[in-house]
């Protein structure tokens, strides 16, 4: 049944009304995360990825972290830095991508010397990096 609302189907406005509400009130946040996160896996970021995590997998043999609570440790810190500060705009995903080519070209010049600590600190940067864009690819 159509109201008379200009067209509109009985209740949508109402509708309308309420969902606006919640994306300029208590929405705004989860709305701002969401598209925050969503930088991480747009634009050039995904071919990126690929690479990164190829160059991860050709120099160290692996891909993912070998424990539960490494993996847990890594997730914890991708969103405690450098996440909750990016824009959640195009500049966002700009950034991500900047990121993403510095990563690529420090993993070309590494030398991946077996427990030094340039290694574990590039390691530990391209595990964030590939689970931003992990989350931002389940975010889109």
């Amino acid at each position: 049944a159509v109201a008379a609302s200009g067209g509109w189907p009985m209740g949508m406005p109402e509708l309308l009304s309420v969902l606006a509400g919640q994306l300029v009130g208590e929405g705004k946040d989860l709305m701002t995360s969401l598209l925050r996160a969503q930088c991480g896996a747009a634009g050039t970021v995904p071919s990126l990825a690929r690479d990164v995590r190829s160059a991860l997998l050709q120099r160290s043999g692996v891909e993912d972290l070998p424990t539960d609570a490494l993996r847990r440790e890594a997730f914890e810190a991708a969103f405690a830095r450098g996440f909750w500060s990016l824009t959640a705009d195009s500049s966002g995903m700009h950034w991500r991508e900047r990121e993403a080519e510095r990563l690529l070209e420090r993993a070309r010049r590494e030398m991946w010397i077996e427990g030094s600590v340039s290694r574990r600190e590039l390691e530990a940067e391209i595990h964030k990096f590939l689970i931003r864009y992990r989350v931002g690819c389940a975010a889109s």
